[in-house]
């Protein structure tokens, strides 16, 4: 007999074990059983994706070298936050879930950690969506001149990311990886006797709310340019143009990366999905956090020049074999 009953959406994240739809030693006591039942080895999979994780790390690291000094600055600020968060779910949604796949994981097998890793990667998606949720709000008032919200200051954007962070990593239902699926649910896949409907209906508002949301902006942040771009001297306009230009570019794309993953990651935990599309969900969710590092270092070029500075010995200082004056 299949009883159906959705999972509470506010939870007590340390206290997942005692929860009944999270228990699984209602049907065999957690451990390797699992992983020899139900895992599916990935080698490839794993592999690229701590080989893609490991990577993306590395070349995010000079960047946020980079990115400190200028904390001041409310938009550098708001993206230097935006870099530890997706260095936190690149370690999670990429490196540790690689290993997952390597060994053939599933939650079962290893509940901590995987509860641990998949509670951190929730709070880094949508902590990450709501750093670029104000990163074009930031530049649409900057654009704008709207004084009052240029004094703001960049403390208060960091804590409001901080604390959707930690909301959404300790008091929701996280996604959980799967070997067998070879992506994050928020599903277990504990019993398959029971029909437990395991959704995070916050983390769907998030997708849809906030990520959506952040690409509407972009098109008021194209009306806003052009309104400031009427009424300027075209010498003027024209430089604010090239310097807004290379901006739209790049939280475009990130943009587009976290519109795509957000859509199939919310599809793909309501219904039914192919394999590809789910591995196809996955990667898109990789890439969304691991290109920034990359566009930062081709289309900005204030991090461009400063990291190639930090790899740039200093020019030898010739002197004469005559007193020094």
């Amino acid at each position: 007999m299949r009883r159906s009953v959705m999972i509470p959406q506010l939870i007590l994240g340390w206290n997942f074990p005692h929860y009944e739809f999270y228990n699984c030693s209602s049907v065999h006591p957690p451990g390797d059983w699992w992983r020899t039942i139900f895992g599916k080895q990935d080698y490839f999979f794993g592999a690229w994706s701590i080989a893609y994780g490991i990577l993306m790390e590395l070349i995010y690291i000079p960047c946020i070298i980079v990115l400190f000094p200028e904390r001041k600055n409310t938009c550098y600020a708001i993206m230097l936050t935006l870099g530890f968060i997706d260095m936190l779910s690149i370690a999670c949604n990429s490196i540790m879930f690689g290993f997952f796949m390597l060994e053939g994981a599933v939650f079962c097998s290893r509940p901590v950690l995987i509860w641990i890793t998949g509670a951190l990667a929730l709070g880094a998606w949508c902590a990450g969506c709501m750093a670029c949720f104000l990163l074009i709000t930031n530049r649409i008032f900057e654009l704008l001149n709207w004084n009052s919200h240029r004094t703001a200051r960049p403390w208060i954007f960091q804590l409001v990311i901080a604390i959707y962070f930690c909301f959404f990593a300790v008091f929701t239902p996280p996604v959980l990886a799967s070997s067998t699926h070879r992506a994050m649910f928020f599903d277990p896949f504990i019993d398959m006797h029971w029909d437990n409907f395991y959704v995070n209906w916050l983390h769907t508002a998030n997708n849809f709310l906030i990520v959506l949301l952040s690409a509407l902006l972009y098109a008021v942040f194209c009306a806003a340019l052009r309104f400031r771009q009427s009424s300027m001297s075209s010498d003027v306009s024209n430089a604010v143009v090239t310097a807004n230009r290379s901006i739209f570019m790049q939280a475009s794309i990130i943009c587009g990366l976290d519109v795509i993953a957000s859509l199939i990651y919310v599809y793909m935990n309501f219904f039914d999905s192919p394999p590809e599309l789910r591995q196809i969900g996955q990667v898109a969710w990789q890439l969304s956090h691991g290109a920034p590092p990359v566009i930062y270092l081709t289309l900005n070029r204030t991090i461009r020049n400063g990291v190639k500075k930090l790899f740039t010995l200093p020019n030898k200082v010739k002197t004469s074999g005559g007193p020094i004056p």
